[in-house]
């Protein structure tokens, strides 16, 4: 089935990304912009030319909304149209929800073009997590706003999905041909739970990989036959090792101007 799909439709195109962390006080969003290829055609538009976003929903309900704690949220966003949240300023008041600013929109951040669409996207789980006790599903039977669009298939399994020479990974969500792309649904939000909900998971949980946090399949129909991978890099060791000399550097700073 899987070789008939791809000799029915067009150019296969898969990309990875970089890592992004927005604040306002710790990893409450983190972006994971797949604009790295990997193999095959080069997407038309600019790099990341998918975007997931990790959102903590923990954060963003406060002490409220308890339906919505222990919980991560991924967008995944192909054109870099804004989605704007659908609630008003006394919605939130009336939800419980903390006055996070963003709450319930999309912003896109992936620049897909023309017929190009994302077919898969691999993930992976930190080992500390039980993927017995891991479930991820779409959000539009759940109520919430700007859902997108459905995917085809879930799936999770400890090393169970091979992304070509971008290695194995643990979550694989599939997508209709041309189901989410520039000229049709743009986003899809999604809902990680764990543990039935009883227990607190972060977006730091899913930034895991060997060579790519995340890997995305795009094709596209009406370019030439061939397949490309694009993804998310995993930083080299140097550039943690910089990372480190650099985060001790401030705090030798800051200690300093504490004595003075």
């Amino acid at each position: 089935m899987h070789q008939f799909r791809l000799s029915r439709l067009g150019s296969l195109l898969v990309v990875a990304g970089a890592l992004a962390v927005q604040t306002p006080a710790s990893a409450e969003v983190v972006d994971l912009g797949l604009g790295t290829r990997i193999a095959g055609d080069t997407p038309a538009g600019a790099a990341p030319w998918v975007n997931l976003s990790l959102l903590d929903l923990g954060f963003v309900a406060g002490s409220g909304f308890d339906g919505v704690k222990n919980t991560v949220e991924l967008q995944i966003s192909v054109t870099p149209t804004l989605q704007p949240t659908p609630f008003t300023a006394e919605d939130l008041e009336g939800f419980g929800l903390s006055a996070y600013p963003t709450t319930g929109q999309v912003i896109g951040k992936g620049d897909l073009t023309g017929d190009e669409y994302v077919s898969a996207i691999y993930m992976n789980v930190s080992s500390a997590l039980d993927l017995s006790k891991l479930e991820l599903a779409w959000t539009g039977p759940m109520g919430f706003p700007i859902a997108g669009v459905a995917p085809a298939s879930i799936a999770i399994s400890q090393n169970g999905f091979s992304a070509g020479s971008a290695g194995l990974y643990d979550i694989l969500i599939s997508f209709d041909p041309g189901a989410l792309s520039a000229s049709s649904q743009i986003s899809s939000k999604l809902l990680f739970t764990y543990d039935g909900g009883a227990t607190d998971i972060d977006p730091s949980d899913f930034v895991v990989g060997g060579s790519f946090y995340a890997v995305a399949t795009v094709w596209d129909t009406t370019g030439p036959a061939g397949v490309s991978f694009i993804g998310a890099p995993v930083p080299e060791p140097e550039t943690w090792a910089m990372l480190g000399v650099g985060l001790a550097a401030l705090a030798l700073a800051k200690g300093r101007r504490r004595k003075h």
